[in-house]
C-alpha cells in the first residue's frame, strides 16, 4: 500500500501575474489541499516565490519542507514547468503550462491547462494511485 502522504506545492509568480491572479492561484491550491484532507488524505501546500532562494538554504531545512521520504508530489506552475521536476521528482507531476505563453482571460487560462483545484486534486490521487 502506498504512503497517503503528498507534497503538494505551488508558485506565487508574482512577477508575471497580478496580485489578484496570484489571489486566485493560491485559493485554488488551497481548495485542493482542503479537498484531499477531507478525503483523509494527508497533504501539504507549500509556497515557493523563488526556487534559488530555497536552493541556498540548509538542507536540513530543504529536507524539512520537501521530506524526501514523500514522493507523491504535485507541482503547479502558473508559467513554464522547466525545473519543477527537480522537486517532484522522476515521478512527481507538473501542472502548468508547456509552451510559450497564451493570451485569454484568467479563468480560460486556468481551464486550458489544469490549474484548477479538481484538476490537481485528480493528479493528487494519481500520485498516490487512487
Amino acid at each position: 500500500m502506498k504512503d497517503t502522504k503528498l507534497d503538494h506545492f505551488c508558485v506565487d509568480t508574482i512577477r508575471t501575474l497580478s496580485i489578484d491572479a496570484v489571489q486566485q492561484a493560491k485559493s485554488g491550491h488551497l481548495e485542493a489541499h482542503e479537498t484531499l484532507r477531507a478525503d483523509r488524505i494527508r497533504s501539504r501546500v507549500v509556497s515557493m516565490p523563488s526556487r534559488d532562494i530555497f536552493e541556498h538554504q540548509t538542507p536540513e531545512y530543504r529536507d524539512s519542507v520537501l521530506p524526501s521520504t514523500v514522493t507523491a508530489r504535485v507541482a503547479v506552475e502558473q508559467a513554464s514547468t522547466l525545473g519543477w521536476e527537480r522537486y517532484v521528482g522522476s515521478a512527481g507531476r507538473v501542472i502548468g503550462m508547456h509552451r510559450f505563453g497564451a493570451s485569454a482571460p484568467l479563468e480560460a487560462l486556468q481551464k486550458k491547462f489544469g490549474f484548477q483545484p479538481d484538476h490537481v486534486v485528480a493528479a493528487a490521487r494519481e500520485q498516490l494511485g487512487r
